[in-house]
Parts: structure tokens; C-alpha cells; sequence
């Protein structure tokens, strides 16, 4: 149970820091469809998504990256409405570290 909740911790301080530290994606937010807000981004910037996560609120939040680097963070909401929240260049995955090898 502890560990549960240090790893929502994490998560959340992780999407915080994202939104906090990441470029604007515009001025005004971006917010169609999810299956548009997905073909535009494969479309102009070859990015698929490459992580999921649900949110308290009862969205999902997605990270879709490309083979270049570029990655954007969307949130689609329980109507089916997808925001893009934040864009950013030099994206690299890693594999999850495991409980005897550290981050």
C-alpha cells in the first residue's frame, strides 16, 4: 500500500513538473476529437503514443513521442475531448527501473 502511494506521488510530481517546466503548446489550447487531436500529431510531427495513465478526475492522460525527439502530453477528458497541454523537443525513454535497480 505504501509503495502504491509513493508511486502516485511520483506520478503526479512528474506530470506537475512536466506541465510546469515544458513549452506552452499555444497560446489557446488545442482541443478536438481525440482521433483528430492523434492524426494531426502523427500527421505533422510522426508522433505515437508511447505512455498512458488515468487521472484522479477521470481523464486519461497520454504522451505521444517520435523517432526525432518531439513529444506532446494531451488529456482527454470523459466526453472524449483531447487538450494538448505540453509540447517539447529531445524526448529519450529509458526502461522503468525495478525495486533492486535504482532510477
Amino acid at each position: 500500500m505504501a509503495r502504491l502511494l509513493i508511486l502516485r506521488t511520483c506520478c503526479t510530481a512528474l506530470t506537475l513538473a512536466c506541465l510546469v517546466l515544458a513549452k506552452p503548446a499555444a497560446a489557446a489550447p488545442l482541443c478536438e476529437k481525440r482521433d483528430a487531436v492523434l492524426k494531426l500529431l502523427a500527421h505533422d510531427f510522426a508522433e505515437v503514443p508511447s505512455a498512458i495513465g488515468l487521472v484522479a478526475s477521470g481523464g486519461v492522460i497520454e504522451l505521444l513521442t517520435s523517432t526525432a525527439g518531439s513529444w506532446t502530453l494531451i488529456l482527454t477528458l470523459p466526453t472524449g475531448v483531447s487538450c494538448v497541454v505540453a509540447t517539447g523537443d529531445n524526448w529519450a525513454s529509458k526502461p522503468p527501473a525495478t525495486a533492486d535497480a535504482p532510477a
